[in-house]
């Protein structure tokens, strides 16, 4: 009883994810605004920086990818690229077709695939999961010997959020009223986060941020420089991740 409550639950998890996003102009919109540009820059950075050379160009799977921005990056670095979503019917129009697609749910098991990738990113994913270790398990498990995953979460313990919380106030990506940030279950911290990617057989590599935060009503003052000094006070958490045996 316990499990089918549990996958129930899942299931309803992944189609609210699917309803928010199945309009492919809400998470273009969403990549465009300056905090996900950076953050998406730095994500490539860590593969760049860290991804195993194998003599031909690194396989990349980039897994609930939305839109094929951060895909498209990467092919352009020389990377053989392919995305996956739960519904990949809404990226259809807008991968390149040197691009692969997959059409996959992250929270079932994992399709066979012909050989392990490289390279395994996921953006602003693993927060959205009710099971992220399973999640993580299988980003292990589709990887090859030695690969890399990069992945980005927001930061629980944000520097504002941290000042919010000591005065009693709660953190800014638990908010059940906001349009997205509602469908946020699993927020972590830098040494929760180590410390899953661990329990899951990685060790991690590199870490930053997209910057330190300061919103004032619309108005948002950052520091990318304190962002990559300080990251477990950043606004988001990006890090980079080996698979050890």
């Amino acid at each position: 009883m316990s499990s089918f409550r549990e996958k129930m639950i899942a299931a309803k998890v992944v189609s609210a994810n699917i309803r928010r996003y199945a309009d492919t102009s809400i998470a273009t919109d969403y990549l465009a605004e300056d905090h996900h540009r950076t953050r998406q820059s730095r994500m490539i950075d860590l593969v760049r920086r860290t991804a195993p050379q194998r003599g031909a160009a690194p396989r990349v799977l980039e897994v609930g990818a939305g839109a094929p921005n951060l895909a498209r990056a990467l092919r352009d670095l020389g990377y053989r690229v392919t995305v996956s979503d739960a519904d990949v019917r809404a990226l259809a129009e807008l991968v390149p077709p040197d691009i692969d697609t997959l059409s996959f749910d992250v929270t079932e098991p994992w399709p066979s695939f012909a050989s392990k990738f490289d390279v395994v990113v996921a953006g602003e994913l693993i927060e959205h999961l009710f099971d992220p270790m399973s999640f993580l398990d299988s980003c292990r498990n589709a990887l090859a010997t030695g690969g890399l995953l990069v992945l980005s979460t927001p930061n629980l313990a944000a520097v504002q959020d941290r000042l919010r919380f000591l005065f009693g106030a709660s953190p800014r990506h638990i908010d059940p009223t906001h349009p997205y940030l509602r469908l946020h279950i699993r927020p972590f911290t830098m040494d929760r986060l180590d410390a899953c990617l661990r329990h899951s057989g990685f060790e991690l590599v590199r870490s930053t941020s997209n910057g330190l935060v300061w919103r004032v009503g619309h108005r948002v003052l950052r520091s990318r420089l304190l962002g990559r000094l300080l990251p477990t006070l950043g606004d988001a958490l990006i890090v980079a991740a080996r698979a050890v045996d």
